[in-house]
């Protein structure tokens, strides 16, 4: 990105949401390794991904790979909501893909966005903890990865390709675990109140 556009994107930025998010980057990255980042990686992260999540309709998920700051880095960006194992799915995908995580931002924030998915006010956790988030808040993952950059526009592409499968096997398993565990425990309770002709050990460890 050249320094025009650079300027451009900051300014582009509303200063509460640049702030507010600039807070959540901060808490979500251990001391020292916020101390090891200069100014301007922090002010172009935290710019860029604003611009990505200005708009984001309910259950999209926001996948971008741009290249980084750093010579030979490039920069993983995914805005979605929250859920278990997000980090660990990204990471997982990364790893498989043979690519070396050089830095991993990855605050949960509080967003409220208007009809048309558009960012009206974000919340760090911190905030929201301090204070209880107001219920036309969100919560949102906005995970930043400075990776190395693949070899080829066909390596980055097979990359957001392998992720994206990734993360919609994520979003299948999510929505299903809370149905699934419900018809266990009540399996379980139906072995319990009319169980079949088995050795009560048999019993207790199909329970279990």
């Amino acid at each position: 990105m050249s320094s025009a556009r650079r300027a451009s994107a900051a300014a582009a930025a509303p200063p509460r949401l640049l702030a507010a998010l600039l807070a959540a980057w901060r808490e979500s990255l251990p001391s020292e390794e916020w101390r090891e980042l200069d100014a301007h990686t922090i002010a172009q992260g935290c710019s860029e991904q604003l611009r990505l999540g200005a708009r984001r309709r309910r259950g999209q998920m926001l996948l971008r790979l741009r290249a980084g700051a750093a010579p030979g880095a490039a920069v993983l960006e995914l805005i979605s909501e929250d859920m278990p194992f997000l980090v660990d799915t990204l990471q997982m995908g990364l790893a498989r893909a043979g690519a070396s995580v050089r830095l991993l931002v990855h605050p949960v924030l509080y967003v409220q966005r208007d009809a048309r998915g558009r960012l009206l006010a974000l919340q760090g956790a911190s905030g929201a903890r301090a204070s209880a988030p107001e219920p036309s808040l969100r919560r949102e993952s906005w995970q930043c990865v400075q990776i190395d950059a693949p070899e080829s526009d066909a390596a980055a592409r097979a990359l957001l390709t392998l992720l994206r499968a990734a993360l919609a096997d994520l979003r299948r398993a999510v929505a299903d675990w809370g149905a699934m565990r419900r018809e266990l425990l009540q399996r379980c309770a139906e072995l319990a109140k009319h169980p079949p002709p088995l050795a009560p050990e048999v019993l207790a460890e199909s329970r279990e």
